[in-house]
This record gives C-alpha cells, structure tokens and sequence, in this order.
C-alpha cells in the first residue's frame, strides 16, 4: 500500500513539473506541494513505523524519536496549511466570480507575480512556520516517548502546558478558517444569466466554463478537507488527550482504538493523491503520456498539417449552445431560439484550449 502511495505521489510531483499548463495553474501547484510533503511523511514516519513493527520495539535511539515525532509534526502542519491555502483560493475565486486565468493574471502582471512565484513564496511560509511550530518537540523542552500501542514516537506526558494549549489553539484556528471556506464554497451557486448581445456570448461562455472547471478544483479541495478531517482528526485528538490526562484526569485510551487511530493516520498519504488522480481528469491523461510516451493530439508537420497546428478550430457546436441554455438562468425576454435561428458565428476558447468557433445555422 505504501509503495502504492509513493508511486501515486512520485506520478503527481512528475507530471506537475513536466507539462507547462500543470505547472501555471495555481491550484495544481499546491497538490504539487501536497504530494511533495505527504512523500515527505512516507520517507520518514511510515517507514520508521514499519521498522517498529518489524522489531516489535524502538531501537533506533532517542534521538531518531525525536526526529521521527518532529517529522510528524512537521507534516501535519503543513500540510493543514496547504488545505487553507487551497481552500481560501477556491473560496476567493468563487465569492468574487472571477476564477484566475492566465488573462486575469496578466492584466494585473505588476501587483501579482507569476502564480510559481506566489506559492514558492507561500511553500517557504509554510515550512517556515511548521518548522517553528515543531521544532520544540527537537529539544529537551518537549518529552517524547515511543509508543508501543501506535508504533510511533510522539509528545509524551508532562509536556509544558503552554506548549500545548498553543498548538491546540492553532489546529482550532485553521479547522474554523477551512470550514468557513468550504461553506462559502456550498453557497456558490451555478446560475448565471445569458447576455443581451450576441458579441458578448465570447467572454460569457469563457467565464462560465472558467467558473465551472474552478467549482469543480473547489469540490475536490473540499473531499480533500474531508478525508485529512476524517483521517487526521482522531489521530490528533488521541495525541492531545494524553498529553492532558495526567492534568484533567482522563481515564485511559484502550489499546486496539490506538492502535486503530494510528494505523487510520497513515491512509492520507495514499488517499489524497487517489482523490487527485480520479477527480482530475486532465492529470490522469498527462499521467498516461508521461508513463506510456504517447499523445492523443494529431501529428503537426512545418505547423499546417491540422487545424490544431494552426491554432483555430472550427467546429459546428449548436449542441453546446443548446446546453449551455439548459445551465444557465435565461431572462424572460431573451428569446434563446431566435438566436439560434440567425446567421452568426460565435468565437469562444475553453480554458487551456484553442479557439473554438460556433457557428450556428
């Protein structure tokens, strides 16, 4: 399953590094840093775990303990700022509706930076403050033990309670600021109401495929929420639960929901890219081209041996229109046949394709 998982996120990191339209889009850059640092995690706490296991006890010393339960530390809160970064830019996206594209991004070139720069800038953040927030648990100041019941080194018992109450305090903060995202991403609805003019349909049916393809990434960021929530939450909770229990006097945590818990812990490495491989449909044909050396796009000779080459596409879409009057809320004195019925040709490009032109007849 981990060898699974490894592969899953290697795929991911590759094709995110690889092809040029991956690589601009700001959301499929931060399941690049998702992959990266779950790969991070695999490296180091599932296979230390696995040598417990294997050992039926920790043998490697104090000092990898540490290493092991700041590892650990250190993926949880990162990638739980990852989550928020991608939650709160789906969440912006769709409260302002006008979901980035490369044409927003250039108008606005000056203020904004290239989306690379912008979440390089936020990955050194990340690490920057995960590192801080798990460092403690480096030193003397934090005791750490290896439990045999989790097969894992964590915080142990008589931990500073300052130390506690403020890492408490921060998993409280970012699960507030990720389920106020994902309510405002539930409330976005899909309606939108057809333009008067006909020369406007061009931007209209950009911006609408543009919002519809960036409710879709919102979705997948919000089972993503759901999952490390589901997977992550009773690991967390046990973890706090005994650091405090000497303090509040909890009774004890049976051995077998542990064990359960933990064990629980370790799906999200191997989940969270599965979510990203299946929801996105795009990758998954990237994913194909990159490990089989094979394209679906016509064969382009000097540039005019299709009409991909040239970069038009004519195509007869009346189907399409058809559609999109069945998405979208029409005004009542806005006759939709009438349209169809007339002679005119209407220019639109979907998002990270070429220009498609409708011609209705």
């Amino acid at each position: 399953m981990n060898e699974c998982s490894a592969l899953l996120l290697l795929a991911s990191y590759l094709l995110n590094t690889t092809f040029r339209r991956l690589r601009g889009s700001p959301i499929y850059l931060m399941f690049c840093h998702l992959s990266v640092i779950n790969l991070f995690d695999l490296s180091f706490s599932v296979l230390l775990s696995l040598l417990f296991v294997a050992n039926g006890k920790w043998t490697f010393g104090e000092e990898w303990c540490r290493v092991n339960a700041t590892v650990q530390e250190f993926s949880q809160i990162y990638t739980l700022l990852t989550l928020i970064l991608m939650s709160v830019e789906r969440a912006v996206g769709l409260a302002i509706d006008t979901p980035p594209t490369p044409d927003t991004v250039k108008e606005y070139v000056i203020v904004i930076p290239s989306p690379i720069t912008i979440f390089s800038v936020f990955s050194i953040f990340h690490g920057f403050a995960s590192l801080v927030i798990a460092s403690p648990s480096a030193t003397s100041l934090v005791p750490v033990k290896a439990f045999r019941n989790r097969y894992v080194c964590a915080t142990g018992s008589g931990a500073p309670l300052g130390y506690i109450l403020t890492r408490l305090a921060l998993y409280i903060a970012c699960l507030c600021v990720l389920l106020v995202c994902i309510s405002l991403i539930f409330k976005k609805r899909g309606e939108h109401s057809l333009p008067q003019h006909f020369h406007e349909y061009s931007d209209f049916i950009c911006k609408t495929c543009a919002m519809q393809e960036h409710l879709s990434r919102a979705k997948l960021v919000t089972l993503l929420v759901s999952v490390f929530i589901l997977v992550e939450g009773p690991y967390l909770s046990i973890c706090f639960s005994y650091e405090v229990r000497f303090s509040l006097n909890m009774p004890d945590i049976p051995q077998d929901a542990d064990t359960l818990v933990t064990s629980l812990k370790f799906l999200f490495p191997l989940l969270s890219p599965i979510c990203i491989l299946f929801w996105c449909s795009d990758i998954s044909v990237y994913i194909k081209k990159l490990f089989s050396c094979r394209t679906y796009d016509p064969p382009c000779v000097n540039g005019q041996s299709t009409n991909r080459c040239k970069g038009e596409l004519e195509i007869f879409s009346l189907v399409a229109l058809q559609q999109l009057h069945t998405m979208c809320k029409v005004e009542a004195d806005f006759d939709f046949s009438d349209f169809l019925s007339k002679k005119s040709i209407v220019r639109f490009t979907l998002p990270g394709e070429l220009p498609i032109t409708s011609s209705p007849s």
